[in-house]
């Protein structure tokens, strides 16, 4: 059976992410779309999923400071 959808949602913007962190400069979608092997369409997607979700700004803090 296949990863959930949230969790293989989870893993690619962990990927995008990580290709952000190392060029503080910035990607554009298209780029960002080539790096991954994405389209625009899925990244918006898991974009404005994170962006909507019910998870406090405090929590994520905590999580990044492991």
């Amino acid at each position: 059976m296949p990863p959930a959808k949230y969790a293989q949602r989870v893993h690619r913007l962990a990927r995008v992410f990580g290709l952000l962190l190392s060029h503080p400069e910035g990607l554009s979608m298209d780029q960002l779309a080539d790096a991954t092997g994405l389209t625009v369409r899925e990244l918006r997607s898991d974009f404005e999923v994170f962006m909507n979700r019910d998870v406090p700004v405090s929590t994520d803090i905590a999580l990044t400071q492991g």
